[in-house]
């Protein structure tokens, strides 16, 4: 008996092993293939696709067409799950796999009808960029056709299957980047949900100025909605306070201050960290031009590159180009009030489809401003008064967004002039654009679609405007020759991080919403400090991690901490070299400190609106504590508890927090705060790159998202700032997308690196391959001609039959 028991066990164990040695290997036949030959439709002529040992592809093709139907089909192979997700976040269709939850999503993204304004935008693009967009379709969809054998797991684990890709998918996505990049209308409610706490000196120091500029005088919200009671009921959605990611750099050298005598430009923009990466590496040989860099899946061009003659670079100038109105309404709703006269909804209806629940029907209004957004958000509707809803103007939106057509022209520039007239194409979202040529030159320019507001409309884009009031209305735009530019500067540099970018002398208004300037005055500080620069010097300047947040912020905690405390800490902080590195204590205590600091000063004024306005406020800090340790007005008025009957002083506001971050960092390290000494700012501070949607699946995110300690802080080159109102604060999610040098004494000579790694698929060796190195600052190099032993694999697309002669 016990023999048959042994060999029955014996057996089953065979069996399961077998299983699961089949289960696998149906899993891994998700890996692209690589090598050999393939016949498909919808190619022209043939296109050999050479990977390197990082799985970046060499392109080489005939036309630019084939070029992007093999983009198209490298894309589906390695991010086939991107692709579909990107297809329903731009479409609103979240909810067909996250069910309930992400219905709100849904519903405000269906309201702003990017599907809609990217179908109307098909028209408007060139038709070279209409042919190459159909032809990127034309990849991803005979990837899907000719596959066999498994998908990626997520579509398993979802129970979906991949769609056909559109071009309009691509035009679709681009909106939702212009989104994500240009989303400055969250700052117009800030202020309106503030309003109703804070008188307006209280607001304006609240939300600072740039620093050298004077603020903008806030019209009086009890007046000017006319009769609206608007301010005392409204409280702005929970996510208002979520931060932007601000945290780009670009900067470019001229020769004379290079070691070839040729220009240098790095670029490092910083968005959402994910995984897979937003970015894609590739390179494409059309002929004889190269063009290599970072292409974005859902679209075919070299987004950020290179070709044989110039290289360019892009950081978000985050311009107020998104305006909200409140309209008035009429009669029984159906209509809205305007200069002329009531005027009737453009309504819509849309069917949004929720995986376990019944399908949910809304009705999608639009204004002549734009579309009705307190339609789609819940908690904004029931703040306001019946009789009127909040309109968004956007630029994104509008119908002739010409943007995608600018992909095709930019990667083909040969000088200056060339970029230029590139550029006309490009609506949103506003970018810093730095540009290099193999002739030496440099420059810059600042394309994008922004409105110009009449002196007398009051707001200027901070609040919310009256809808019914024509001095509010855009005039328009501003002419594409008056916006920023530069050519050959005298210095040899051309620098942008977000901050201001515009001379005092600059005529138009682009944003009151500037990033602190502290990154890029470090930039241009070691670009002057540390000359002549070379491909070494230019990737140190990308992972600076001296913190110049903490070099203004700590001396004035440090003053005003007179009563605290642990002396040898405070001492240990005065000497501390500033720089955010994981293995010290320092930028640990540092940045709870900092934390804790604005819960003190701020929370008694917001109450419960606290937590979605937690977050570094270094500007208003910098105000609140520039005064001297006796506590003069400004920082006395912001100090005191509201909520005691004391009048405490920003010395024992700050020793406060102090004590209260210390007590925080030892239970979260489960040390005691004697051992202040052993802690390490890399314990608690790592990056998170996400999965979608699984990182918000608990059992499944350890297996999909990737974290690692790591140096860097808020407002350091290297941005790695935490999330001060998150359950896990000392965390990061934004952080360079992409770091690149290019050397254009010899552009075979550039780096590239992006954070995780070529391939979507979990399983592959190629999933977060480059990690650590990007984690290191160490990057790759991607050659115009590869050596045959640095290419892994090689495959061949092959027409499958011959297209008739074109008409």
């Amino acid at each position: 008996m016990r023999k048959l028991i042994a060999r029955t066990s014996g057996l089953l164990g065979l069996v399961i092993l077998l299983i699961a040695l089949f289960g696998w290997s149906y899993l891994r036949s998700a890996l692209p293939q690589t090598s050999g030959t393939l016949y498909l439709d919808g190619l022209e002529g043939k296109v050999s696709i050479a990977r390197d040992q990082h799985g970046v592809p060499h392109i080489t093709a005939d036309s630019m067409e084939d070029a992007f139907f093999a983009i198209g089909f490298l894309h589906a192979q390695d991010r086939l799950w991107q692709l579909a997700m990107h297809q329903r976040i731009y479409a609103g269709r979240l909810a067909e796999i996250g069910g309930s939850s992400a219905l709100p999503t849904d519903q405000f993204l269906r309201t702003l009808s990017l599907k809609d304004r990217a179908r109307k935008a098909w028209r408007h693009q060139s038709p070279e960029t209409r042919s190459g967009l159909k032809a990127y379709a034309n990849g991803i969809n005979s990837f899907i056709a000719q596959h066999r054998g498994a998908l990626p797991p997520e579509f398993m684990l979802t129970g979906t299957r991949p769609e056909s890709w559109t071009p309009i998918d691509s035009l679709g996505w681009l909106k939702v980047m212009a989104l994500d990049l240009g989303g400055n209308f969250w700052m117009e409610l800030a202020r309106l949900d503030l309003a109703a706490l804070l008188d307006s000196e209280q607001l304006t120091e609240f939300f600072p100025p740039y620093p050298g500029e004077a603020a903008h005088e806030l019209p009086d919200i009890s007046q000017l909605y006319e009769g609206l009671e608007i301010s005392a009921a409204m409280s702005a959605p929970q996510d208002i306070g979520k931060p932007r990611g601000l945290g780009s750099n670009n900067w470019v050298i001229s020769g004379a201050l290079s070691k070839s005598g040729k220009p240098l430009l790095a670029n490092d923009p910083h968005l959402a960290l994910t995984t897979p990466s937003l970015w894609y590496l590739a390179h494409l040989k059309i002929g004889d031009e190269d063009i290599i860099g970072a292409t974005m899946p859902g679209l075919p061009f070299i987004v950020l590159g290179r070709n044989n003659r110039m290289a360019w670079g892009f950081t978000n100038v985050n311009p107020d180009v998104q305006d909200l109105y409140i309209e008035k309404l009429v009669g029984d709703g159906s209509r809205y009030l305007t200069p002329s006269g009531p005027q009737s909804f453009i309504t819509r209806d849309e069917v949004i489809l929720v995986k376990d629940a019944d399908p949910v029907s809304i009705i999608v209004r639009e204004t002549r401003h734009g579309p009705v957004i307190s339609d789609a958000r819940s908690d904004l509707a029931e703040r306001l008064p019946k009789d009127a809803v909040i309109a968004l103007a956007w630029t994104a939106l509008d119908e002739n967004d010409t943007t995608a057509s600018m992909g095709l022209d930019l990667t083909q520039a040969q000088d200056f002039p060339d970029f230029l007239n590139a550029l006309q194409y490009y609506i949103a979202p506003m970018q810093n654009i730095v540009y290099a040529d193999v002739d030496g030159h440099i420059g810059y320019f600042a394309p994008g679609r922004v409105p110009v507001r009449l002196p007398e409309n009051r707001t200027q884009g901070l609040l919310p405007a009256p809808g019914w009031l024509a001095d509010y209305d855009w005039q328009g735009t501003l002419p594409y020759s008056e916006l920023p530019k530069k050519y050959d500067p005298e210095d040899g540099v051309i620098a942008t991080a977000n901050e201001k970018i515009t001379p005092p002398d600059y005529p138009h208004y682009l944003t009151s919403e500037w990033a602190m300037p502290y990154r890029g005055d470090r930039i241009r500080a070691l670009i002057a400090e540390t000359g002549p620069h070379d491909l070494d010097s230019m990737s140190r300047i990308q992972m600076d991690i001296r913190s110049s947040l903490a070099a203004d912020l700590l001396p004035l905690m440090l003053d005003h901490a007179t009563g605290a405390t642990h002396r040898d800490l405070l001492d240990a902080l005065g000497q501390w070299n500033l720089e955010m590195a994981a293995d010290r204590p320092e930028p640990l205590i540092f940045t709870a400190w900092h934390r804790a600091l604005v819960k003190q000063i701020i929370a008694d004024e917001l109450g419960s609106r606290f937590p979605r306005y937690w977050s570094p406020k270094a500007g208003f800090l910098r105000a609140v504590l520039g005064d001297a340790p006796d506590d003069a007005a400004n920082g006395a008025r912001w100090c005191d508890d509201v909520g005691t009957t004391a009048l405490e002083s920003c010395a024992e506001t700050v020793t406060m927090a102090l004590d209260e971050a210390l007590k925080d960092l030892a239970q979260r390290l489960d040390r005691p705060i004697k051992s202040w000494r052993d802690w390490r700012w890399g314990d608690l501070h790592q990056v998170v790159q996400d999965h979608r949607p699984f990182s918000q699946v608990p059992f499944l995110a350890p297996f999909f998202e990737k974290r690692a300690p790591a140096g860097g802080g808020t407002d350091t080159v290297n941005v790695a700032g935490p999330r001060f109102a998150a359950d896990d604060p000392f965390t990061y999610g934004h952080g360079a997308s992409y770091r690149v040098v290019y050397d254009l004494s010899d552009l075979e000579r550039s780096r590239y690196i992006i954070p995780t790694g070529q391939s979507g698929i979990v399983f592959s060796k190629h999933y977060h391959d480059m990690m650590p190195l990007w984690l290191k600052g160490q990057s790759i190099s991607i050659a115009s001609n590869p050596r045959a032993d640095a290419i892994a694999a090689t495959l061949i697309l092959v027409p499958r039959s011959p297209k008739p002669p074109k008409s």
